[in-house]
């Protein structure tokens, strides 16, 4: 054999064992982001941040908890479009009511997150569904969707509501991935019983999310990790991160969307609620919460993040 030839032969191993190194190096991170039964989910240190800890945040979470717990509820069930059981926990009104909030957790979230919004409806007099995403709680499935794949989950809580209650007049309400499920969710064929959404701390789209993270968290290049790894997201989970966009679905939206953020979020960079707002069609509004962090402006300033809800909330659903 010539010297070229076994130069040749050495060169395309090497490049062969790089590119399997790279593959599953992406892999990982689909997995860390995406699977909870995965090992990378379970070790990987970027978990969202710690809700701040300060005396206010720490009562408005015990006073969330105790209704949470206290409150006389019951479960919901549905089968996802992929034929997985989801769960959510239901808190009917003592009198009937038609309004209705469903409150959506994010990333690596539980009802603990969210229990704080749903009480927050609850003492306004709506009907609350607490959901918990696919891959969470008693919530069925191997991987979260990053909102994409939940937004069909959504659809299918509203027509659950909706076969409950005809007359009923909803509110979605996200927080993180959260908000990125219901903002996602506004772009597609809503029934005239969703009356408006609500998303804190949403991002623009998976793919601008993710390079935020490989460059500012991560403190790395991108390239070619990243665009390894929606190759496999494709393959996996039947998305890609640019397809999985909220401006895209924004630019559709009929619903009435309110946005929120923290203004010291560096998660979720405070810089997207700008690019989701010119986005969106429908009636909208956007507020920036000073001095509040990831999902913390509920309780930085509760009093002025829930009157801007309220405020945008009430004409659609009086």
């Amino acid at each position: 054999m010539s010297v070229p030839m076994i130069v040749l032969i050495c060169a395309g191993g090497i490049f062969l064992l790089v590119l399997i190194a790279l593959c599953v190096t992406a892999n990982v991170f689909l997995d860390a982001f995406m699977v909870p039964s995965s090992r990378a989910w379970k070790k990987h240190s970027l978990d969202e941040p710690e809700d701040n800890a300060d005396e206010k945040a720490a009562m408005i979470k015990k006073n969330g908890a105790k209704w949470l717990g206290d409150t006389e509820h019951s479960d919901w069930w549905i089968q996802s479009f992929d034929s997985i059981k989801l769960h959510a926990l239901f808190y009917p009104q003592k009198l009937t009511t038609h309004k209705w909030a469903i409150i959506l957790h994010g990333w690596k979230g539980s009802l603990r997150n969210t229990c704080p919004y749903g009480f927050k409806y609850y003492e306004r007099g709506f009907n609350v569904l607490m959901v918990e995403n696919r891959a969470s709680g008693m919530s069925e499935g191997k991987s979260v969707g990053m909102g994409w794949i939940e937004r069909r989950d959504n659809m299918a809580w509203i027509q659950k509501i909706i076969s409950y209650d005809a007359g009923a007049k909803i509110v979605l309400h996200g927080e993180s991935m959260g908000a990125a499920s219901v903002m996602m969710t506004v772009g597609e064929n809503l029934p005239e019983q969703v009356r408006a959404v609500v998303a804190d701390c949403g991002f623009t789209s998976v793919k601008d999310e993710f390079l935020h993270v490989w460059r500012h968290t991560l403190k790395k290049s991108p390239f070619p990790l990243l665009y390894i790894g929606n190759v496999f997201c494709a393959l996996r989970f039947h998305f890609t991160f640019g397809g999985a966009s909220c401006v895209k679905q924004l630019r559709k939206s009929r619903t009435p969307v309110l946005l929120l953020h923290g203004g010291d979020d560096d998660f979720v960079p405070v810089s997207m609620i700008k690019t989701n707002y010119v986005a969106t069609r429908s009636r909208k509004n956007w507020f920036v919460i000073p001095r509040a962090g990831h999902c913390e402006s509920q309780y930085a300033n509760p009093e002025v993040y829930w009157s801007k809800v309220w405020d945008f909330v009430g004409p659609e659903i009086s």
